[in-house]
């Protein structure tokens, strides 16, 4: 997120993808998120 504003990028939203991470056994709500970003 910090790379994002830097260059002009707004947050939007962040979504749970849903995706289970079993290499490193992750819990649900630390795995894979999709990121929405605006470039206003």
């Amino acid at each position: 997120m910090v790379h994002a504003e830097r260059y002009g990028f707004e947050h939007v939203e962040t979504r749970h993808s849903g995706m289970h991470n079993n290499y490193h056994k992750t819990p649900d709500e630390a795995g894979e998120v999709i990121v929405i970003l605006r470039k206003p």
